[in-house]
């Protein structure tokens, strides 16, 4: 095929001499930049890249031939001093609102883009866009660059800022029809720039995907925050900040042409259920005849590389299939560079997500290792699902298809993205295909489209408007969908949910019942969903607890800047104080993509098990119309708008799918924490469960944000059952026990591990078995107090409790316990019993916190193995405390050692006591605290002479003893 004609342009040697090495290895990593690599790769990738444009290039690098004369489209260094008068470069024009030529508000006519010798990237000259407020264009004259239609190309620029606070540069293309129209749907832009102080390389990567495509044209631009930023809540009616000075420069502003690659998986959606194998199908086509090869990596969430593959293409490209290995289930990416020589002319990327077979729970010929979610019968109770919050039309077409790969059947959809309108045709097979499939759908109108919100005259943002003007001026908008789809679709919401609320409560009462009345036309009872911004409180008067809300469901929007227990305790709330009669439905925003992938998957499984109880306990009395709904938005990966693949599933939806097989029809029936920083929550078997089996439940457990890893202790299996961990992705592992007797130590982490074929009566009895009360005073005395037992089990259940007489306490002396022999029980269902003991230490037991353990017995359903049990408690004082530390002071003679005791009282009443100091190998001192009263504190100093040595690494024992009674509290510390 012959290159479409370029409009000639002088001085050609000098442009391509002054197509430097750098320059065009520029251009090559430009060609890789719509690839996104996780984790670590990225980081190497953004220094490659870096490194490859800086102007410090190796002068023995060299392209080869081939590159300067088949890649290179046009390439404009500015560098027309001796043939060019005019103030702005030949072929391109200011393109500023001009009533005479275009419209284009926030660009003034007084803004005039020229040449400039202040600062060049190379040669002399660059591009200068000036401001005097407002932003500046300048734009190549259409029908200058001809292109093929099907071929993908790169432009490339150096910017460079100079006075700017709030404006940035940035450069911007678009493809042309034959007609020399633009094509709206191809218009990219790059990132915008400050660099006030060297020269930025920016690229952007225009795929041809628009068999009508005949041209390129790009614009060099200064934009106002008003052009670059996403709009607010005040919509059209923000004030944004702008310069009213300063400059952006432009130079070496280079088309490319790269080939053609794609790289895309097999699987429907790009999810792939075990045990399918991951494959990728790639497609390289390229116009110059240079000689290709295809190098393919598939990389795992961290980064790591898994399976890498080589393949020569030859000339022209061609096709290729590739299976890589892998061992786990997981988010991967697949990434393909095509090189020629020693450079990368092309890339593509794509990621996959490898998840569980997900089965119904009454399968039974489901494979061992199958994660079983609810029946279809049983769907419209769901309690997990999708919002798609900024779709497109390839996300929206494999939607059906991810839901059905990851067994979620709840979604959201916006019938308006980005102010443009889905049409009726295109979303009408989609819906049906999700009905079919039994899915709960609700249609939302986030904003209204651009052509509606001009007829009407107002603000587009403001979905809730509608309710102020005639229905015959908007409802026809919604005719077809109402007509087609009203009576299987009930489920409508309307708005975003408001940062600052902007209507009274009797006010918004008023728009929701006009927008129902409106949708009653076509929809029977339909359901309208409110959205709110948890952290927005009601609008002023609130209304009633005891009142119906004019909407039906309040979508709750849980912002990622709560904690997990912070957006756990909004939740509750809300689900306390909603209305009479209103379904809540939590959206949880996941954590900004800066974060790394790590922390995202921690905080979203956090906040899933929180939430999860907190609905619970919110439910309990709030008179919620339905079972409560969580969903997780953006299903689909954040990707650079190059990308061929914004549909990508994004790794946190398969985090989701794998919560909602294990949490989906089940409720946290015990929470298992402990004060050392575990975080467990115990959840009841799901219901159905196959005919004839145990039912089993489910264990949550993580470390909370205080300690690194705590270790989960007690019993959760019978002896022939077996416990199986499963990771954030689904992968199993089984976990063993810690002993013979089945008692496990299980270490977590910050990110929760869910643990599945728990006998949940036996994990509830064993955690519930307690000391009451649990605090022992430190007396050498007889201390009578009781064991608590609880029978979780629908059935009665016998046993007998044993303390063994020689338990020992720090001072290797035995605690004596009353009774001696095993105490027997017998506890109805739902029950508990208080068994009465007694027990004795010596005067010397240290204080502090203690375990005290019992060899328990039981039988239930059936018989358990003996289980040792610990119940947590205290030995101490209730109204007095002392705290000891010790440290070296030195001497000539060898450092002495001193010990400082600091005693408080927290009675009400003044106290006199004595401290004791007991070392080995020295005498006991004795120091008074005479009448300490309430509130105060006293501190008493000892010093053992010249005995680091002697005492480095022994333990030494403080006494704090009442000289009117028997209290003795004692305390050690170790000499270092």
């Amino acid at each position: 095929m012959d290159r479409p004609h370029s409009t000639p342009f002088p001085r050609v040697a000098r442009t391509l001499r002054a197509l430097t090495p750098r320059t065009l290895r520029f251009a090559c990593a430009a060609a890789t930049s719509s690839s996104i690599f996780f984790a670590a790769h990225t980081s190497a990738a953004r220094t490659s890249e870096t490194t490859a444009s800086s102007s410090q290039a190796p002068a023995d690098v060299s392209a080869p031939k081939s590159l300067v004369t088949g890649r290179v489209v046009r390439f404009f260094d500015f560098e027309e001093d001796a043939f060019n008068p005019d103030p702005v470069p030949q072929y391109w024009f200011r393109a500023q609102d001009d009533p005479r030529a275009r419209a284009r508000p926030g660009f003034p006519i007084w803004n005039e883009a020229q040449f400039s010798n202040t600062f060049a990237r190379s040669g002399v000259a660059s591009v200068m866009l000036p401001t005097d407020g407002g932003s500046t264009s300048l734009r190549l004259g259409a029908g200058v660059i001809p292109i093929f239609p099907s071929a993908d190309y790169v432009v490339t620029a150096a910017i460079r800022t100079k006075g700017l606070r709030a404006a940035r540069g940035c450069i911007a293309a678009r493809l042309l029809d034959a007609e020399k129209n633009p094509i709206t749907a191809s218009e990219i832009r790059s990132e915008t720039i400050e660099s006030p102080l060297d020269w930025t390389p920016v690229s952007i990567k225009v795929p041809g995907r628009w068999p009508e495509a005949a041209y390129l044209q790009i614009d060099l631009e200064l934009l106002q925050p008003a052009q670059f930023t996403s709009s607010t809540l005040l919509g059209r009616h923000t004030v944004w900040d702008e310069d009213i000075s300063g400059a952006v420069y432009i130079d070496d502003v280079g088309v490319f042409q790269l080939p053609r690659v794609e790289l895309t998986p097999t699987a429907p959606a790009g999810v792939v259920s075990a045990p399918d194998t991951v494959s990728f199908t790639g497609i390289v086509r390229d116009l110059t005849g240079e000689d290709l090869t295809a190098q393919l990596a598939l990389r795992d969430i961290h980064g790591n590389v898994v399976d890498t593959h080589t393949i020569h293409l030859g000339p022209g490209g061609g096709e290729l299939d590739w299976t890589p290995r892998i061992t786990a289930l997981g988010w991967y990416e697949a990434s393909m560079h095509i090189t020629t020589g020693p450079h990368i002319v092309g890339s593509s990327s794509c990621a996959v997500l490898a998840v569980p077979a997900f089965r119904h729970r009454a399968n039974t010929s489901a494979p061992a290792g199958a994660v079983f979610t609810p029946p279809a019968s049983q769907r419209h109770d769901v309690s997990m699902g999708l919002v798609l919050c900024a779709a497109n039309e390839d996300q929206l077409s494999r939607t059906q298809d991810l839901l059905t790969k990851l067994n979620l059947h709840a979604l959201t959809i916006p019938l308006v993205s980005n102010q443009s309108t889905f049409s009726y045709n295109f979303l009408k097979p989609i819906l049906d295909r999700l009905l079919s499939s039994n899915t709960l759908i609700t249609l939302w109108l986030p904003s209204l489209p651009s052509s509606l919100a001009t007829d009407l005259r107002v603000d587009p943002t403001d979905a809730m408007i509608l309710a102020d003007h005639p229905e015959a001026q908007w409802l026809p908008f919604l005719h077809p969908l109402l007509d087609t789809f009203g009576q299987r679709i009930t489920r409508w919401q309307i708005g975003i949910a408001p940062a600052i609320p902007t209507w009274r409560g009797p006010e918004l009462s008023r728009r929701l019942s006009l927008l129902r009345d409106a949708l009653e036309r076509s929809i029977p009872d339909p359901r309208i969903a409110l959205p709110w911004n948890s952290q927005v409180a009601w609008p002023n008067p609130a209304p009633p607890k005891n009142a119906a809300l004019a909407a039906d469901t309040l979508s709750l929007v849980v912002p990622a800047s709560f904690s997990p227990a912070a957006a756990a305790d909004a939740v509750r709330t809300w689900a306390r104080q909603a209305p009479l009669g209103t379904e809540l439905h939590a959206i949880l925003q996941p954590l900004d993509s800066d974060v790394s992938i790590e922390d995202q998957i921690t905080d979203l499984m956090q906040r899933t098990a929180l939430i999860w109880r907190a609905l619970e306990m919110g439910n309990e009395n709030a008179g919620l119309r339905a079972q409560p709904r969580i969903s997780l938005p953006d299903p689909f990966a954040r990707q650079d708008s190059g990308s061929q693949h914004s549909d990508d599933p994004s790794p946190l939806v398969g985090v989701w799918a794998n919560l909602n097989a294990h949490l989906v029809g089940r409720k946290v029936i015990a929470v298992l924490d402990n004060p050392s920083g575990l975080r467990c929550l115990l959840l009841s078997s799901p219901a159905p469960v196959i005919a004839g089996a145990r039912p089993t439940g489910l264990i949550i457990a993580w470390a909370d944000s205080s300690v690194s890893s705590a270790v989960l202790r007690g019993y959760f299996t019978a002896p022939e059952s077996t416990l199986t961990a499963f990771d954030p992705f689904g992968n199993p592992s089984t976990v063993t026990p810690a002993d013979s007797n089945g008692r496990y130590e299980i270490t977590v982490g910050p990110t929760p591990i869910l643990l599945e074929g728990v006998d949940s009566e036996l994990a509830r009895f064993s955690a519930g078995f307690e000391v009451s009360p649990n605090f022992v005073l430190a007396v050498a005395a007889v201390h009578e107090h009781e064991i608590i037992l609880s029978n979780p089990w629908p059935v009665r259940i016998t046993g007998e409790i044993h303390l063994p007489s020689q338990q020992i306490g720090v001072t290797n002396q035995p605690w004596r316990f009353t009774p001696t022999s095993p105490m027997p029980f017998s506890i109805a269902p739902g029950q508990q019993v208080r068994l009465p003991f007694a027990f004795s230490f010596s005067s010397g037991e240290e204080a502090g916190p203690r375990q005290l353990i019992a060899n328990v017995k039981i039988t239930a359903d059936r018989p358990y193995p003996p289980m040792k049990l610990s119940a947590p408690i205290t030995i101490g004082l209730n109204d007095i405390d002392m705290q000891v530390n010790v440290n070296l002071a030195p001497r000539t003679e060898g450092p002495d050692v001193v010990i400082t005791a600091t005693v408080i009282n927290s009675g009400k009443s003044p106290r006199t006591l004595q401290v004791e100091l007991v070392a080995a190998g020295e005498s006991r001192q004795k120091l008074p605290v005479s009448n300490l009263g309430p509130g105060e504190s006293a501190v008493r100093r000892f010093v053992i002479k010249n005995a680091a040595a002697k005492l480095s690494g022994k333990r030494i024992r403080c006494t704090l003893v009442d000289v009117d009674g028997l209290e003795r509290l004692n305390k050690f510390v170790q000499a270092p």
